[in-house]
């Protein structure tokens, strides 16, 4: 255990001077704190995409779901998010580059209205603190676990740590550790994998344990029907349109220094990013012949695996790869939510603010919602995919509907995607307090209601402006205009 808290303390250490030292030397402007001055290459672009993505609940909550009750029909999910990358990079990289926002809300006002951009801030911070909940619930999975500390003091001396480092280093920070971090992870995850596999005795050995002791781990469904056919294609659209309302993505987006570096570091990322899931699927697998008899409780099979397995060099790297996992997440999440409150919201109100101010106001919504963030986490602990599945059903029937419309469908109008907004959102919310009526998970019906309002709302009121609709929709949006 000693070895395991020295090297915690450690990397937490490098990282906290990493920021502090961004911030004195590199951070010299807002536009440098929120979207890193829009100069990223293509290695740092690429790997922070793919690093925002492996949160804490690729490297914790996918392997224990994967181990208890999904096996290999569980990544239904990533075929969903795979597609969503296809369509960003097809369809979307160069529409949301040519519009010149710095954020996700500044889409929804230029394109709708004073309006959408209330709901569409009040939205992504909703979803900022979801998405932090579940990688709190990661810190103190893997802390309480591997250190023996209490699972609610992991979690608090955890995100204390990251709370600190995003206040100091915003954007810039962000990035570049997201390179050192998306190194760690992957090498980590390559590691375990070998060698779990080398413990279990081979593919083979794995392979015939799983069929005689727990064959559910083969089929499509998983333990007692758990990916049921509406759950596959559920996940499937799901993941599948919200990732393009997901606020992290849009600021890379724009922080690349050109179109095609945006686009080719969502296709490097998106390839990384399947060979990781691969490799977690693997050692899940290898889980099935090394830990048969393990109880999944608060996501601890990796934690678990560490502690009682794993050589202790091994153990040691997947400790690095789980905590990177967690900051890259964390850290870019935290500085959307700073960023929501700062530009989206405050900037509104006093548009004469100077850049110090801003960064201010940035910091102190940052520790806010942090520390909402926790709160939430110690009084409603949940599995860790349970959470990101919850969070991805508000992205995708509160914002990404609106979002679609706003790049490829001219009638849209401001009323029809406020209402699409709330619609469903809170329809999804009632079907979910209802305990979903008739068995049917509160997403479709959420999808069919934001849908719905998008298009009668809109076809119901005034078009947009010509403007509008040229700013949007005009020639130079195409795909071989030039950029």
């Amino acid at each position: 255990m000693n070895i395991y808290m020295a090297l915690i303390v450690v990397y937490l250490l490098v990282v906290l001077l990493f920021g502090f030292w961004v911030q004195k030397n590199l951070v010299k402007s807002s536009s440098d704190f929120w979207i890193g001055g829009a100069k990223l290459g293509l290695l740092v672009s690429s790997c922070t995409v793919a690093a925002t993505f492996l949160s804490g609940g690729s490297l914790i909550g996918y392997p224990s779901m994967y181990y208890a009750s999904g096996g290999f029909a569980a990544p239904w999910h990533m075929i969903g998010t795979v597609a969503c990358w296809i369509m960003i990079v097809l369809f979307f990289v160069h529409k949301i580059r040519r519009t010149n926002h710095v954020t996700i809300v500044d889409l929804f006002e230029e394109r709708y209205g004073p309006r959408a951009r209330i709901i569409a801030a009040i939205l992504n911070l909703y979803v900022a603190i979801g998405y932090l909940v579940l990688n709190v619930a990661g810190i103190g999975a893997v802390l309480s676990a591997v250190l023996g500390w209490s699972w609610s003091f992991s979690i608090i001396l955890g995100f204390a740590v990251l709370l600190i480092y995003v206040l100091v280093s915003g954007y810039l920070g962000v990035v570049w550790t997201d390179v050192v971090q998306f190194f760690i992870m992957v090498v980590g995850v390559i590691m375990v994998a070998i060698i779990s596999v080398n413990m279990a005795g081979g593919f083979e050995v794995i392979k015939n344990t799983i069929m005689s002791d727990v064959p559910w781990y083969y089929s499509t469904t998983g333990l007692d029907n758990y990916f049921d056919p509406q759950t596959q294609w559920r996940l499937i659209i799901m993941f599948g349109i919200a990732n393009l309302a997901y606020a992290p993505y849009y600021v890379r987006i724009l922080s690349a220094k050109n179109e095609i570096v945006a686009k080719n570091s969502f296709i490097i990322a998106g390839a990384a990013n399947i060979f990781v899931w691969i490799l977690l699927l693997v050692t899940a697998a290898a889980g099935r012949v090394l830990l048969p008899n393990l109880q999944v409780v608060n996501d601890n099979f990796m934690p678990v695996l560490i502690t009682s397995t794993l050589p202790t060099i091994a153990g040691a790297v997947l400790l690095c790869a789980i905590v990177a996992a967690i900051m890259s997440s964390v850290d870019s999440i935290l500085h959307v939510a700073g960023v929501t409150v700062a530009r989206d919201i405050y900037q509104r109100m006093k548009p004469d603010a100077p850049d110090s101010k801003l960064m201010s106001v940035s910091r102190w919504a940052i520790l806010v919602v942090g520390v909402i963030s926790v709160a939430v986490a110690l009084a409603n602990p949940a599995m860790i995919f349970t959470i990101l599945v919850f969070v991805w059903t508000f992205v995708a029937n509160g914002l990404a509907i609106p979002v679609m419309a706003a790049f490829y469908w001219k009638r849209a109008t401001e009323v029809g995607a406020v209402a699409s907004m709330i619609g469903g959102t809170l329809t999804t919310a009632v079907w979910f307090f209802l305990k979903q009526p008739f068995g049917i998970h509160e997403f479709y019906p959420g999808l069919v209601v934001a849908v719905a309002l998008l298009v009668i709302v809109s076809l119901a009121t005034a078009p947009p402006s010509k403007e509008v609709q040229e700013k949007f929709h005009g020639e130079h949006m195409s795909l071989n205009a030039e950029a």
